[in-house]
């Protein structure tokens, strides 16, 4: 997924990328992993902790990394449901599928409940 992120900053012409999980640890993961891949990335990724985080993360004018959970994008119930978080058109939603993927592998290994 590094190598995968690092292609598409290059032709897409700088675009933010937002890496979705479903889970905290997942995300953790990723994140760290992302975090040592600067050279390759050619930017720092950042995490959102929070939804005004999510929203912070998207308000800049081009680039970014942006690691989060689906959560953070459930519809809040006091503003608007489903805000405009950006009106930039080089913004890509990538999902992870790594959590299917270690519950196969452990699965296999026989380490799954």
């Amino acid at each position: 997924m590094v190598f995968y992120t690092g292609k598409l900053v290059l032709a897409l012409d700088n675009p933010t990328i937002v890496l979705l999980t479903d889970r905290n640890d997942l995300d953790d993961q990723l994140f760290e992993t992302f975090s040592r891949c600067n050279e390759i990335l050619r930017q720092k990724p950042g995490q959102a902790e929070t939804r005004s985080e999510v929203r912070n993360l998207l308000k800049v004018a081009s680039g970014g990394i942006v690691f989060t959970t689906i959560q953070k994008f459930l519809p809040d119930e006091k503003y608007d449901p489903y805000p405009l978080l950006s009106e930039r058109r080089n913004i890509v939603k990538r999902p992870s599928r790594l959590a299917g993927a270690h519950q196969k592998q452990a699965k296999k290994k026989g380490h799954w409940g």
